[in-house]
């Protein structure tokens, strides 16, 4: 006889639960898209001379990141993540390709900034949990480095596939030309400023939401 199909997924723990409403709470009422955008753009402003910023916008608007920036906000994928990487199995991309958009994504330090905006998150979801709980809460304890580069391994080969399945519209040419504007040392002070302030916008939320609820 076959054999029995594995047992479902145990439903989420009363702690998971509770996580997982506060950060839909904190999503939905104070990390709006354009506030959190307003804030990283004030904070650019801010923090960069006023020479630094006329190298920037150059830099985002007249070069190759910005082809690509506007190539990939218009296209809409024909199928899901979920199965793009299924279809992979069956159709792997070439050496070539997956290659191009790892460097993309280095360049760009996706992975750091996936580790920093999780971290950022499970901070101020263990603050604001303090707030709404009867019982005293675990404090926040930071990853140890060998989980945390654990943690950069996988963001980074999940932004691979996702950039794989989000940038075929863009040729491999263009890809890597917007490699080499990310990697001078204006791309890269760009990159750097908005993962901080992008990490101080979401504490900043983070705050209103426990202010709110204290």
């Amino acid at each position: 006889p076959p054999p029995p199909p594995p047992p479902p997924p145990p439903p989420p723990t009363f702690r998971r639960q509770r996580q997982m409403c506060i950060r839909d709470r904190i999503v939905r009422e104070e990390f709006a898209p354009d506030r959190v955008r307003a804030y990283v753009v004030d904070e650019l402003q801010q923090t960069s001379l006023p020479s630094e910023l006329v190298e920037v916008s150059n830099l985002l608007s007249n070069g190759a990141i910005g082809r690509v920036s506007d190539l990939v906000a218009d296209y809409r994928p024909p199928e899901s993540l979920e199965a793009f990487i299924a279809s992979l199995q069956s159709s792997p991309l070439p050496d070539a390709r997956v290659g191009l958009l790892a460097d993309l994504v280095d360049a760009q330090q996706v992975a750091g900034l996936y580790l920093l905006l999780d971290e950022t998150t499970r901070e101020s979801a263990h603050r604001v949990a303090a707030l709404i709980t009867d019982r005293a809460s675990p404090p926040y304890v930071a990853l140890e480095s060998a989980v945390a580069e654990q943690e950069l391994r996988r963001g980074r080969e999940f932004a691979v596939v996702s950039y794989l399945h989000r940038f075929r519209p863009v040729d491999d040419q263009l890809v890597a030309s917007a490699v080499e504007d990310y990697r001078t040392d204006v791309g890269q002070r760009y990159v750097e400023k908005y993962s901080l302030a992008l990490a101080e916008s979401l504490q900043l939320a983070a705050l209103r939401v426990a202010g709110r609820l204290n």
